[in-house]
């Protein structure tokens, strides 16, 4: 975007943004209710868990990979892992071929239009976790998940 209006830099320049915004709420950080015992039980299932996130490495270390239950995911693909960035299908395609996945296994959750359009892109489903949504009005999903142990219900 910032190539097309002339703005120099602007890649640094949102960098730059991103680690503020992240320094001022990494400490505000902190798991959903049911969200730890949901992913242990979909693990005891034999379910594989993995994130893709848009936070650098350091900025996902430092935050939600520092809580204990982080060590309960099998794939963690951050933004500085692929090229490309969500919702492009490049991060997702890539945590789960690390996953063994495929579209007719898997399903990605998020809480944004942009991963909703990144499961879309990748050609497999998107549940919204409307538990962490701060806007779903207009985010068009395959499910709408009110609360993490509902999604027990897809295996």
């Amino acid at each position: 975007l910032g190539n097309h209006l002339g703005i120099d830099g602007w890649e640094t320049l949102l960098e730059e943004y991103g680690q503020k915004y992240y320094e001022k709420y990494v400490n505000t950080i902190t798991i959903f209710p049911e969200m730890e015992e949901t992913i242990e039980l979909l693990k005891y299932r034999g379910c594989k868990a993995g994130i893709v996130t848009s936070k650098t490495r350091n900025q996902f270390q430092g935050g939600f990979g520092s809580l204990p239950c982080a060590k309960l995911f099998d794939c963690v693909i951050c933004t500085d892992d692929t090229q490309f960035h969500k919702p492009h299908p490049a991060p997702l395609l890539e945590c789960m071929t690390r996953l063994g996945g495929t579209e007719s296994n898997s399903i990605y959750i998020g809480d944004s239009q942009n991963d909703m359009l990144c499961a879309a892109n990748a050609g497999i489903k998107g549940g919204l976790a409307l538990w962490g949504c701060y806007r779903a009005k207009g985010i068009e999903a395959d499910y709408y998940i009110r609360n993490p142990s509902d999604l027990l219900a897809f295996i």
